[in-house]
């Protein structure tokens, strides 16, 4: 995936979300880690552009290697209850990561949760279901899906 094709994946998923929450005066937008709040900077500039949403950052930091062994931990910019939330990733492999990203989320009422990602590779072991997908493969177990990302520019997504 070049930097063209990102920039199109992010100006598709930024108007289905702004869709999807074209009634909410504000939503907030959740990275994981450094890739996943940088996919989620992108998603609030482009819905800044097209709609007239309030759109609130705020990162989520976890271990993707083991996720139970430390704090999950998540800079609300404010108040969640009664507002829609997007939780961003760059990669969803077996949704591990993804689901244990929730659970800060889930010490409140938000109207709904979903998420975003810009790869799906389709291997789930938990239930997560990925409501804005960029672009979804189909790997083998052995494949890596590598996202590039240096000097706070996408550079490229390979399989390798």
């Amino acid at each position: 995936m070049t930097p063209q094709k990102f920039a199109q994946k992010i100006e598709r998923m930024a108007f289905e979300i702004y869709e999807d929450n074209y009634d909410d005066a504000s939503i907030i937008i959740s990275g994981i880690n450094t890739k996943g709040y940088f996919m989620a900077r992108q998603l609030a500039d482009r819905l800044k552009a097209i709609s007239p949403l309030k759109v609130a950052l705020c990162n989520v930091r976890i271990d993707p290697a083991n996720p139970i062994s430390g704090p999950v931990t998540v800079d609300l910019p404010y108040d969640i209850n009664g507002k829609s939330v997007i939780v961003v990733d760059d990669v969803a492999n077996t949704g591990r990561t993804l689901m244990y990203a929730l659970k800060p989320f889930l010490k409140f009422t938000p109207k709904k949760i979903n998420l975003a990602v810009l790869v799906d590779r389709e291997h789930k072991h938990y239930p997560v279901f990925c409501d804005y997908v960029g672009l979804s493969l189909s790997t083998t177990f052995h494949e890596h899906v590598e996202v590039k990302i240096s000097d706070d520019q996408f550079e490229y997504v390979a399989l390798i």
